[in-house]
């Protein structure tokens, strides 16, 4: 878990202009590690934690695409914007699952 925070870490990439943060793991990282997807629980909450993030977004790469998961601090609806894309949730705490990889 731990190895695999490092890395969620050091992808973080903010976009100061819009408040918006993400990070992501890949197929590979948890190969790596013989690490499971239960391992990344809650990375999602480090981009947003940042002092003038207001969105972050965790991309959790999976056989079939991306399972992504949104969070909000304030003033954002996640769940409208991933209903957009099939998946749910509530207000701050929303997520979908896509299976586009590039």
């Amino acid at each position: 878990h731990l190895k695999l925070l490092k890395i969620a870490l050091s992808r973080i990439k903010v976009w100061d202009d819009i408040k918006f943060a993400r990070t992501y793991i890949c197929i590979n990282d948890l190969k790596k590690y013989k690490a499971n997807y239960e391992d990344t629980e809650g990375f999602v909450n480090y981009p947003r934690s940042l002092e003038n993030v207001e969105v972050a977004a965790f991309y959790l790469e999976k056989d079939f695409g991306f399972k992504v998961s949104l969070r909000s601090k304030l003033f954002l609806n996640v769940a409208k914007l991933a209903k957009k894309f099939g998946g749910g949730g509530h207000k701050h705490a929303a997520g979908f699952e896509t299976n586009i990889k590039n």
